[in-house]
């Protein structure tokens, strides 16, 4: 098997890859072992999720919601902390992660996923935004708020709502994947 990202070797790699991070309480949205390489993995945690986690928005979140790190710490918030957007780019290669991990869990179960994944040429621009930093260009996203941030819908536990999807389309000549995914986390 090679890796997604860097498309080395990967058969001895031994992470676990959580599509979204284990921080934002993801124990369910994962890929097995040697999809992403172990040097890969390290890095887009250390350079990609740990900046989005460290962000303002996600720090109110996660304290609000109580939903602890890897580590069992749960972020602080305080009165006078400012709950701001991640970094645009950061943001843009945090998506962009997803989007190819998705892509690999929707095909793992299909004859020769992986070799396809890493050849495909198509997707050398975005893996290499995500993994390098490579590219002038912020790679464009947009979001929007569906729900105040601190928005309860029923109590109980505290739950991580996750729905993607991945649409593939072809025109004009040109080839389009349109990837969303809603992120819910609230205290049911």
């Amino acid at each position: 098997m090679k890796c997604i990202f860097c498309k080395a070797n990967s058969d001895g790699s031994i992470s676990i890859e959580h599509i979204l991070p284990e921080s934002l309480g993801n124990k369910e949205h994962l890929l097995p072992r040697g999809v992403v390489c172990d040097s890969c993995n390290n890095y887009l945690s250390r350079e990609v999720e740990k900046p989005i986690l460290a962000s303002g928005i996600f720090r109110l979140i996660r304290n609000d919601r109580q939903i602890s790190s890897k580590k069992g710490r749960i972020p602080v918030f305080g009165k006078t902390d400012n709950p701001s957007l991640p970094d645009y780019r950061v943001m843009g290669r945090f998506i962009g992660k997803i989007g190819i991990e998705v892509l690999a869990q929707r095909t793992q179960n299909v004859q020769g996923w992986n070799e396809e994944i890493v050849n495909k040429t198509g997707l050398d621009e975005l893996r290499n935004f995500v993994r390098f930093n490579m590219g002038k260009e912020d790679w464009p996203y947009a979001y929007r708020t569906l729900y105040p941030v601190n928005a309860v819908f029923r109590k109980t536990t505290r739950h991580l709502k996750c729905s993607m999807n991945m649409t593939y389309f072809t025109q004009r000549g040109m080839s389009f994947i349109s990837f969303w995914f809603y992120l819910v986390l609230n205290s049911l």
